[in-house]
């Protein structure tokens, strides 16, 4: 997958919802400089960790990581991430 477009996804998605980093890491339960790491390509997150983002950004996993134009995917996707999380 891109970690560069899940970096630029991410962040788009978060700006879009009017979160800071801080507010984004509080709704996953994480360290916000996990958030920044991640936004800024000096990490990639763990497979739960995308599941957290999956579930409070309400996307999907293709989505966030580049594998899908759709952030909804293919309906399945979504339910994926959140039953996983």
């Amino acid at each position: 997958y891109s970690n560069d477009l899940l970096a630029q996804r991410l962040g788009e998605l978060r700006r879009a919802r009017g979160w800071t980093q801080v507010d984004l890491a509080k709704k996953c339960g994480i360290n916000y400089t996990t958030i920044n790491k991640i936004e800024s390509r000096q990490r990639k997150p763990t497979v739960p960790v995308l599941f957290l983002f999956c579930e409070v950004l309400n996307v999907s996993s293709d989505y966030l990581i580049g594998l899908s134009d759709n952030p909804d995917g293919d309906g399945i996707k979504r339910s994926v991430c959140t039953s996983v999380a």
